[in-house]
């Protein structure tokens, strides 16, 4: 998977799913079976959130995407750790998150900014 086609995802996983801030998804497994969710419900979820049901088992294409978001958003590749905090911002909207993943679909990333 490319990085871009797991950041295309997050875009469609918050549109279709919706988007949550202060944890990865609003609820956890053991919460989902308590509540009878079964596998093809799928709770809001944050950016990081979004990524990660997104990437298909490939957590290199999500390494690069953050990578690739952190560089939209901060102007550096690797800000690490910077990115749940800005997600969590309450300023912070769906629509920024997915203005956000949409630009960063468009940087190229070198071997060395995304390793």
């Amino acid at each position: 998977m490319k990085y871009q086609d797991n950041l295309t995802g997050a875009i469609e996983y918050i549109s279709r799913y919706g988007w949550h801030q202060g944890d990865y998804y609003t609820y956890r497994a053991t919460e989902a079976e308590r509540k009878g969710l079964g596998p093809d419900d799928h709770p809001p979820a944050c950016v990081l959130g979004a990524l990660s049901a997104t990437n298909g088992g490939d957590f290199t294409a999500t390494w690069e995407a953050v990578h690739a978001l952190n560089k939209v958003i901060f102007g550096s590749p690797v800000e690490n750790g910077m990115l749940a905090g800005w997600n969590d911002n309450p300023a912070r909207t769906a629509e920024d998150v997915i203005l956000a993943l949409k630009r960063a679909t468009a940087v190229r990333l070198t071997t060395n900014s995304s390793r």
